[in-house]
């Protein structure tokens, strides 16, 4: 075997293996192939969900390979069934587009998070901070830097973020600078793995007590890392940019395709048209309460978005692709 072949063989990270001669990974729990994620809801009953997974997990030592981008999954425990198994369907969809556009998706857990040194100590901080969601959701948006950490760094998305003119294979930007391609909103980020690690100890140590208007959500504490992220971008101790497109401006069609894809230039030279698209919570939650989505999804979706979020993704952005990214050369196969 060449220098360069053995370069090229990583092992698997904890729990993820490779057969004999192949070249992907794949998750095992309790001795079974593929990513199986078990879910209990409020009765204490418990499901399974299986999902094949087929991407390259980069271990120790970490492969500085700016094609990756990675995402953070965690359970969210007492959820229904149905977002359960939605939250699954998107994280599919999120490999799958992610993978056609010439990137390796890579799924984080909780498990990479345990490989910091200071992993216990991340954890317990932000356990303690107040939130009105879920406590497991809250930590898992913390922890997912801490995660990110322990591969060495590069672009981490939330599995409903996909790719729309993001140069493939870019690297981090800022020269590793940990930089939010979302504004204040981490959906999209990039850092080394070291800045990874110094925001995740800025948003531990963050003094949010001392920002009452801003930690509120009607009358209640609310520490979230979106939150934290604002203060740090404008006290310039994140780098920040706005290259993700709102998923409402597709939906509602409040842009047209020339009206989103601006030609520019950020920093470097790359492209200022919008790099992906972001279909938050805000967003989903506005097409229910305001029933505004296309007639074309209208009969698919209902009024159910959240539990088929990951239909309500695809259709938008196979229709925006073969509308808009195309014309670039962008793959909608």
């Amino acid at each position: 075997m060449s220098s360069l072949e053995k370069s090229r063989r990583v092992g698997c990270a904890n729990g993820w293996t490779r057969a004999r001669n192949a070249t992907n990974c794949e998750f095992t729990k309790n001795g079974k192939e593929n990513l199986t994620i078990e879910f209990e809801n409020s009765n204490n009953q418990s499901s399974t969900v299986s999902i094949s997974v087929t991407t390259e997990v980069v271990t120790q030592p970490p492969r500085a390979d700016p094609c990756t981008i990675y995402t953070y999954f965690e359970t969210i425990p007492n959820q229904t069934f149905k977002l359960q198994e939605a939250a699954v369907d998107t994280l599919k969809l999120w490999e799958k587009v992610w993978s056609i556009q010439g990137w390796h998706p890579v799924i984080l857990t909780v498990q990479d998070a345990k490989r910091h040194q200071n992993y216990s100590y991340f954890r317990d901080r932000f356990s303690s901070f107040p939130t009105i969601n879920a406590k497991e959701y809250e930590l898992a948006c913390f922890m997912r830097h801490v995660a990110m950490a322990t591969v060495g760094g590069g672009f981490l998305s939330d599995y409903d973020v996909l790719p729309l003119y993001i140069p493939r294979c870019v690297k981090p930007l800022s020269s590793g600078k940990y930089t939010v391609i979302d504004r204040h909103i981490p959906s999209l980020v990039s850092a080394s793995g070291q800045e990874y690690t110094r925001i995740a100890g800025l948003m531990a140590e963050f003094k949010w007590k001392d920002h009452p208007n801003l930690f509120n959500q009607s009358g209640r504490q609310h520490v979230s890392d979106m939150l934290v992220m604002k203060k740090l971008t404008e006290d310039k101790m994140a780098m920040s940019y706005s290259l993700v497109l709102d998923a409402k401006y597709i939906v509602l069609g409040d842009l047209s395709c020339n009206e989103l894809v601006k030609d520019g230039t950020v920093s470097g030279g790359l492209p200022s048209r919008p790099w992906a698209v972001h279909f938050s919570h805000q967003t989903l939650s506005k097409v229910r309460k305001d029933y505004q989505f296309p007639g074309w999804l209208r009969s698919k979706l209902n009024q159910n978005v959240e539990e088929k979020r990951a239909l309500f993704m695809s259709e938008v952005y196979n229709v925006y692709c073969w509308n808009c990214l195309s014309k670039y050369g962008i793959n909608c196969a």
